[in-house]
């Protein structure tokens, strides 16, 4: 049972470690490959370098904007 509960708890983790390694457009269209092609280490800068070169934090994908009414 233990080694369940250590699993549940280690594997995501391991899985959001992996991810963090992959290009914003590699962990979107290969969200199921667990190694990331090509390893790169672009998502590991500074978020407020990547707002100012206009790279949404979040991919549009995950968070559309909101429609202005009119």
């Amino acid at each position: 049972m233990l080694i369940v509960l250590a699993l549940a708890v280690v594997l995501p983790l391991l899985w959001i470690l992996l991810t963090s390694f992959k290009t914003d457009g590699d962990a979107i269209r290969n969200l199921y490959s667990a190694f990331p092609n090509p390893f790169s280490t672009e998502a590991l800068f500074d978020p407020r370098e990547r707002a100012a070169a206009g790279v949404p934090l979040v991919p549009e994908q995950f968070w559309p904007r909101p429609r202005r009414r009119r």
